[in-house]
């Protein structure tokens, strides 16, 4: 079983009628039994863990596969329902002293916590930076689960890494995006998703 997660991209935006995102094509190139897409457009690496939760409420289907798609890290946590969610800041200050910004920081107690959540679940979990290179994690964080350990984007894949913090720019002439504005076309999520599986069989086949 494959689940995709995340933003706007593992959701598809600018995706005309009948195409699919990565998640799809990832599926069929990985022959997994069923795929779930939780992508939402405009929402925050926080979200991911609200995501994963909603997933393991669901009928799963072992062996599950998961893909988190890490967007701007700026984006602060998206809110949902009348549940409130917060993070605790009891350890924050001491561990903001070994990051350069908090929004890195929050993204790495954010992966740290999917993978152990991951780990507890059985779920074999994959990391993809959406456009954002992010270099720093806590420790004991998993890098192999990463792609390009946070040095590589589903963007660089793409060939298209200039961007604004938001969303990608300067892409009008881009092979793998036009006529989209900011998001991949249908070759450019089938271009992912084929990297997707050459890393991740790679990894599966214990390497």
């Amino acid at each position: 079983m494959l689940v995709t997660l995340g933003d706007s991209w593992p959701q598809g935006a600018e995706l005309a009628p009948g195409e699919q995102p990565y998640g799809f094509h990832l599926h069929k190139e990985l022959n997994t039994s069923h795929w779930v897409n939780l992508g939402q457009g405009g929402t925050s690496n926080e979200h991911l863990v609200l995501q994963l939760k909603q997933f393991l409420l669901t009928n799963v289907v072992a062996p599950v596969t998961a893909i988190f798609f890490l967007t701007n890290p700026a984006r602060s946590l998206y809110w949902k329902g009348d549940m409130f969610y917060s993070i605790s800041n009891s350890e924050l200050k001491e561990q903001f002293l070994h990051f350069h910004d908090y929004d890195a920081l929050r993204t790495a107690i954010t992966v740290a916590a999917l993978q152990k959540i991951c780990a507890a679940n059985k779920i074999d979990d994959y990391y993809l930076p959406g456009w954002q290179k992010i270099s720093e994690w806590l420790p004991g964080t998993d890098l192999d689960k990463i792609y390009g350990k946070g040095k590589l984007t589903a963007a660089s894949i793409l060939q298209a890494e200039k961007h604004n913090g938001e969303h990608l720019v300067d892409t009008e002439n881009n092979y793998y995006i036009k006529p989209n504005f900011c998001h991949p076309n249908e070759l450019g999520h089938k271009i992912i998703a084929a990297k997707l599986a050459e890393w991740i069989k790679y990894r599966q086949g214990g390497h």
